[in-house]
């Protein structure tokens, strides 16, 4: 123990210096009310420390008071020999970011590696604006388009996709998320009726090659949305059986199927949609709908790397939906976009040609304080098809 001070939250960043003999030279903790976390450390030929990792809200160093610009932002500080800060930088955008490692060079230059969660926690931004968009789909002749959003209002802005006509396949939009890293959201078909699987790999709202190497997939199964589920920064596909109850989860290297996880959920549950983050915890839960009595349960595994196969160990319940007219296809962010904190996730409902965001203010670990929805329209024959 470096100090009998208590923590400030649930993680501090701790920092340092023991003697060849292993003794304690010195020590510095640092910490704010949100998640603060040291990722890596280097040492240049000076002697200098220089430290890398992430933070959310406000954390102090010893320079002055960082406030995080987003979720999390990147942290990048140095300090002499002795532990004092020389400098502590920030970098951050409006989503979710950390660094992985740090190296110094010999002319003193500092190198680091961006472990961008971008992935994670982006919800559908094709248009790198504050919110998210969505994907509308024409069912008779396959037409695509992306809309940017204002908040819950269409923008009026459309990008146009390859169209993609259903045929035989049966082609449908099941899962988006960013999985060849490169801060695009990408796009995940599924074919039940050739039981095939392809990626659209994106450049923000342009299309730009497909790809991808996944197994077939038995007609039983529906692609419900991506989530990273084995906290390895890279997004997984998660399949649903209405008939069994069951959730199959595909942990993904990129586009590349490396094996899946079966889940069972209670009796009478569906696996519905993928939430992202931020909803719960920092990690992405399941939400369950039971068809028959209309009850919607959101599951989530916390901390577990892996979710255990047996009925998950946590939910919450949300407000209840009867029949199958509206169906919830997926979330992001639609509401005050100065609300955007931890715990704030819409969700997407879509029926025939009308789409219901649930907007959500505030929120603890324990969920988000329902605020209201909001409906938007989309004249026959679109329909809604993402963000999943």
């Amino acid at each position: 123990m470096f100090d009998s001070n208590p923590l400030t939250d649930n993680s501090n960043i701790f920092l340092a210096k023991l003697d060849r003999a292993g003794q304690l030279v010195w020590a510095q903790r640092f910490g704010g009310a949100g998640e603060d976390r040291g990722r890596a450390v280097a040492v240049d030929n000076e002697g200098n420390v220089i430290i890398t990792g992430h933070f959310s809200q406000t954390i102090d160093l010893g320079s002055g008071p960082l406030t995080s610009r987003a979720e999390n932002d990147i942290l990048l500080a140095k300090f002499d020999g002795s532990g004092t800060v020389l400098w502590a930088r920030q970098f951050g955008r409006d989503q979710f970011q950390t660094a992985a490692d740090v190296a110094c060079g010999d002319d003193g230059s500092i190198h680091g590696l961006v472990e961008s969660l971008h992935m994670r926690w982006q919800r559908g931004e094709f248009t790198d604006g504050r919110y998210s968009d969505l994907i509308v789909r024409n069912l008779s002749s396959g037409a695509n388009a992306i809309w940017a959003m204002n908040g819950t209002t269409p923008s009026g802005v459309t990008y146009a996709l390859p169209t993609v006509s259903p045929g035989g396949c049966n082609w449908y939009i099941g899962a988006t998320g960013d999985f060849n890293f490169d801060g695009s959201q990408d796009i995940v078909w599924h074919g039940p009726g050739c039981n095939a699987e392809s990626i659209w790999f994106m450049n923000g709202t342009s299309y730009s090659f497909s790809g991808g190497s996944m197994p077939a997939v038995g007609p039983a199964w529906r692609m419900i949305g991506s989530g990273d589920f084995n906290h390895d920064l890279r997004p997984d596909i998660v399949w649903a059986n209405d008939a069994t109850s069951q959730l199959s989860i595909w942990y993904m290297n990129g586009g590349s199927f490396i094996t899946d996880h079966v889940v069972q959920l209670p009796a009478g549950f569906t696996g519905a949609a993928v939430l992202r983050g931020a909803y719960l915890d920092y990690y992405d839960s399941v939400l369950a709908r039971n068809p028959t009595t209309g009850e919607n349960r959101l599951y989530n595994w916390g901390g577990s790397a892996y979710p255990v196969a047996q009925d998950p160990p946590f939910y919450i319940a949300m407000p209840a939906v009867g029949g199958t007219a509206w169906w919830p296809i997926g979330g992001g962010h639609y509401g005050d976009p100065t609300n955007f904190g931890l715990y704030n996730l819409d969700v997407l409902w879509a029926s025939t040609n009308l789409t219901s965001i649930w907007t959500y203010t505030g929120g603890s670990s324990t969920g988000e304080t329902f605020e209201t929805n909001h409906v938007v329209s989309t004249p026959s024959p679109l329909v809604i098809a993402g963000p999943r």
